[in-house]
């Protein structure tokens, strides 16, 4: 009968990869989070900057892959070390060591899209503040009534950003 097969030594460059793996990965999801927050269509290709000291080196490498997964302009990604300031006009998160700014489109459709938002996120707001001081809140169980006041801190917390958005 043979023996248990044992597994190599780890040799240590495979943590390193995986790290830098997910520095690489980190910064993708960042970005499209961004994206969808502001509400930047998918198949829009933006410019972009990625501000990381520790892994300059390796987004710069890796900068046709991150522009593919990020949706960025091929040719329009900068990858720096540090920024002096913030591009005016352009919206950031930060994540994982890295800074990520992209242009927020401003159109007049977006505008338009943005209050029709607003105007629906409002009457949701209206909607829940009669609901929740009626008699409701002292007759609905306590989960639903939690509930109720957890949408409405979301919309409240929607409208904010939306009142943000369009000044």
């Amino acid at each position: 009968m043979a023996n248990w097969p044992e597994g190599e030594k780890v040799e240590g460059w495979e943590e390193d990869k995986m790290t830098q793996f997910a520095a690489i990965q980190e910064v993708i999801r960042a970005t499209r989070n961004l994206r969808a927050e502001k509400k930047i269509q998918p198949n829009v290709k933006t410019p972009g900057k990625i501000v990381n000291q520790d892994y300059c080196a390796l987004f710069s490498q890796e900068k046709e892959v991150i522009t593919a997964l990020g949706m960025f302009i091929p040719g329009e990604l900068e990858i720096l070390k540090n920024l002096a300031e913030a591009p005016a006009g352009w919206t950031s998160t930060v994540s994982a060591g890295s800074a990520i700014y992209i242009p927020v489109p401003e159109s007049a459709e977006d505008k338009d899209r943005l209050a029709a938002e607003l105007v629906l996120v409002t009457t949701h707001i209206e909607r829940l503040e009669a609901l929740l001081g009626s008699d409701f809140a002292n007759k609905a169980p306590a989960a639903v009534v939690d509930k109720e006041r957890a949408k409405l801190a979301e919309y409240k917390e929607s409208y904010e950003k939306l009142k943000a958005q369009l000044s």
